[in-house]
């Protein structure tokens, strides 16, 4: 009797696993995008200009704990949840450079992915030919964490140039750029595109 006891407590349990299991991998089987484009001015050398605004989240100015890519902060008995932000650089045939800020998220359907990727806030300032940029985005209260992400996409023509200072360059998507292994030492650097291909032209 005890034999089958333990049988069925083990049968139990294996079939709550297994339906939490669907559960979860149904949450995250589609992906939901949204996209927001700016159009960027450049100074008479066709450089922009990208700066991080004081980044108090990742200095240790306040106590998070870290799950995965995101930390979760508790502020006034309520927790926030926050994700770094990424760079990428391209190549555009266009004329004038842009930006595109792209949001993602999984949910278990189209609609609700996109929700997840909608609810997704991030600060940043364009004026002239700077862009002023913070180093992390904030999901929204009352949305589940469901691999949301967010990328500054800089799309440059041919002889345009990108400097960034030394904060935003944490932010850069190492497996694009050349010589990056010399980013960390680094406290600002230039970036030139040319013949559609980016290179390191200062720091």
């Amino acid at each position: 009797v005890l034999n089958w006891s333990i049988l069925i407590v083990w049968f139990m349990g294996l079939s709550l696993l297994i339906a939490l299991a669907i559960s979860l991998s149904t949450d995250f089987s589609n992906s939901g995008e949204i996209v927001t484009s700016e159009n960027l001015q450049t100074n008479a050398e066709k450089r922009i200009f990208v700066n991080m605004k004081d980044d108090k989240l990742n200095k240790g100015d306040f106590d998070f704990k870290e799950i995965g890519n995101y930390k979760i902060l508790k502020q006034n008995q309520n927790l926030t949840t926050y994700g770094n932000a990424q760079i990428n650089l391209y190549h555009t045939a266009d004329s004038l450079a842009y930006l595109e800020i792209v949001k993602t998220g999984r949910g278990s359907t189209k609609s609700e992915a996109s929700f997840n990727a909608k609810n997704i806030s991030y600060y940043y300032v364009i004026q002239d030919s700077c862009i002023n940029i913070d180093s992390f985005f904030k999901i929204n209260d009352d949305v589940k964490i469901r691999n949301q992400s967010l990328s500054l996409n800089f799309y440059l023509p041919n002889s345009f140039s990108i400097k960034f200072d030394e904060q935003s360059l944490k932010l850069l998507n190492k497996s694009i750029i050349p010589d990056s292994k010399r980013l960390p030492r680094m406290v600002q650097a230039v970036f030139l595109m040319q013949n559609k291909e980016l290179q390191l032209v200062s720091e």
